[in-house]
């Protein structure tokens, strides 16, 4: 019995010093929005403990009433001297990559802004912003996120 307990005792500390713990997270906004009007929706990283986050790319997946997506720095991304840029590599998605030529860590905060048109006619609901995200260390070591996506409610303010 004793055996038994020190076999499962010694697998748990063998599963447990395998965890990593998450590098952080990324979180996009949720926003309300009015038919016909432009709105911009926050993407926020939060450093967590471990490895330092120095790059990411962020994939968001949007509605087709969301047009004419573009993207900007975040307030946070001046002070560590990296570029936000992005495109729509897809009918309903923009990529953002956040990027620098140093090693310095993203800080925590707003790491960029995607801006989009509401179509005139778009319907009065609930809208999900789908996210994927992937990140790097100085190393080019792909790092683990934890995500949150957002959401556009249009109809109300």
């Amino acid at each position: 019995m004793m055996q038994r307990a020190l076999g499962v005792l010694g697998g748990a500390i063998i599963v447990l010093s395998g965890t990593q713990a998450l590098a952080g997270g990324l979180q996009v906004g949720r926003v309300s929005a009015r038919p016909g009007q432009p709105i911009t929706v926050p993407v926020s990283f939060t450093a967590g403990k471990g490895d330092a986050v120095t790059a990411l790319t962020v994939d968001i997946h949007f509605d087709k009433g969301l047009i004419n997506p573009r993207c900007a720095q975040g307030a946070v991304i001046a002070n560590v001297d990296k570029v936000v840029r992005c495109a729509e590599v897809d009918r309903g998605q923009i990529r953002l990559l956040i990027f620098g030529f140093n090693q310095d860590p993203l800080p925590s905060g707003e790491v960029a802004t995607v801006t989009f048109d509401v179509a005139p006619n778009w319907r009065r609901r609930l809208h999900r912003l789908a996210s994927e995200v992937s990140a790097s260390d100085a190393d080019g070591k792909p790092i683990q996120l934890a995500r949150k996506s957002g959401t556009v409610r249009v109809g109300t303010r």
